[in-house]
């Protein structure tokens, strides 16, 4: 076989010989496995045994059990020569003379047994869309596929559909929810792919960018559109950002003894010391605040283990601070936190961009309207310039809280483009991602993450 493949491989008889049996060839460029008589194929970085991908030299390894041969295999019963069904290349699996073909589309495998449908990774298949069908509302489903990310160890993807297929991404966090239901959150991510290889390629390809540094851009369908910001933030039927409350109390911490008796008592918010059960890193966090008769929010991105990055203005700047701290004249009337589904932007990359903007955000750059704490979290967290409540009329009809000078609110902006927002806040914020408060942040965010969980 070797004499018959070797052109064909660009095999010359300078090149080594399998570790196993001297007959097939290493190239230069990495070793070659003749096959069925369609050709050669080439693998990379493994040595080839008979037809078997294994580290030279493995202990892993062991020999064929045909009488009177002494290839080294791994894993498989026979050698290729030996093997009951020749017909197949086996990768792992032993098979019988009473197996049949793997009923899967384009699998060529054998089963186990002629009473079995499928082989034991296709098997494995459609146990999965079995469970994929009972607890959510997808049918016909045709494939799935679990898989981890650097911001979740609980994804799916899952194709659907007859002729015409869709591409839905499964979300499973255990944190979130006392109803195990309401853990899995689902997205249509792209429709309309016509052949079920087609949409198995696209469902590989969305798998690889939800690993990289913007992942919603890959799930949203108006990442591209302009549209208002709470259309950004989504629904709560299909939300990408989900909202909750946050544990605190109004604790007394003194007297006003030139107050009212009846109004004579101090104030202040204070937070559980496990607020990590409730709030994780890089989740936003609103304090309900006043000013004269307005009721607006303070925002901050919590970090982790009780501490905030938040911009203020009395602070002269960005400022990481305890919690406490940074909610020290809240009214308690309004605490809610904010975490994102699906990340707008990378962990290190935020983490990076908070340990500069620490030392770059400084009181100079503090405009109410268009430069204000929520503007400064929104983009740290979701890569947005933007602020809502800017956009409330009640606040831009009020000159004595904007000031004088303000004219406009959110730098004129009426509507955003997710896709170009994340682009320029990309390109304006600085990173200092080696430095220690950088990494200090990376570590609390990883250490928070689910383990990877049986969920499907």
């Amino acid at each position: 076989m070797y004499d018959k493949y070797k052109n064909e491989a660009g095999l010359s008889g300078s090149d080594d010989q399998c570790i196993s049996c001297a007959r097939y060839t290493l190239t230069s460029s990495g070793p070659a496995r003749p096959t069925t008589p369609e050709g050669v194929i080439k693998l990379s970085a493994l040595n080839i045994a008979c037809g078997q991908r294994i580290e030279p030299y493995s202990s892993e390894t062991h020999y064929c059990q045909a009488s009177g041969c002494y290839r080294r295999i791994y894993e498989a019963n026979y050698c290729s020569e030996h093997r009951p069904t020749s017909s197949s290349i086996n990768w792992g699996y032993s098979y019988s003379s009473s197996s049949s073909t793997c009923q899967t589309e384009d699998c060529s495998r054998q089963t186990s047994s002629s009473s079995q449908s499928y082989c034991q990774p296709c098997q494995q298949t459609q146990n999965l869309i079995r469970r994929v069908e009972s607890i959510t509302n997808i049918k016909q489903v045709k494939d799935a596929e679990e898989f981890s990310a650097w911001w979740n160890n609980n994804l799916a993807t899952v194709i659907n559909g007859d002729g015409s297929f869709a591409i839905w991404l499964l979300v499973y966090d255990d944190r979130e929810e006392e109803n195990e239901f309401n853990r899995l959150k689902k997205y249509p991510t792209s429709s309309n792919h016509y052949g079920l290889n087609n949409a198995k390629n696209q469902a590989f390809a969305l798998r690889g960018n939800l690993n990289g540094d913007n992942p919603i851009l890959y799930v949203h369908p108006k990442a591209n559109s302009y549209v208002n910001f709470d259309e950004i933030m989504g629904s709560s039927y299909r939300p990408y950002v989900v909202e909750f409350n946050v544990p605190h109390k109004m604790e007394q911490v003194g007297v006003a003894w030139f107050a009212h008796p009846s109004d004579s008592d101090i104030y202040e918010i204070a937070f559980p010391d496990d607020i990590d059960k409730s709030l994780k890193p890089l989740d936003i966090i609103w304090v309900g605040m006043e000013k004269g008769f307005v009721g607006f929010c303070h925002v901050g991105v919590y970090l982790g283990e009780g501490w905030v990055c938040h911009f203020s203005k009395e602070k002269k700047g960005v400022r990481i601070e305890k919690i406490n701290d940074f909610a020290k004249d809240a009214t308690g009337s309004k605490v809610i936190g904010y975490r994102s589904i699906i990340p707008f932007g990378h962990y290190k990359l935020i983490a990076g961009n908070i340990a500069w903007a620490e030392r770059n955000y400084q009181e100079n750059k503090y405009d109410l309207a268009n430069t204000n704490c929520e503007h400064v979290a929104n983009e740290i967290k979701y890569r947005i310039n933007f602020s809502s409540q800017m956009s409330r009329e009640s606040l831009k009809a009020d000159h004595d809280f904007l000031g004088k000078y303000s004219w406009t609110t959110n730098n004129s902006k009426t509507s955003i483009n997710l896709a170009n927002e994340i682009s320029q806040t990309n390109c304006k914020l600085g990173s200092q991602s080696t430095s220690w408060q950088a990494q200090q942040i990376e570590r609390r965010f990883t250490n928070s993450l689910a383990p990877k969980t049986n969920w499907l």
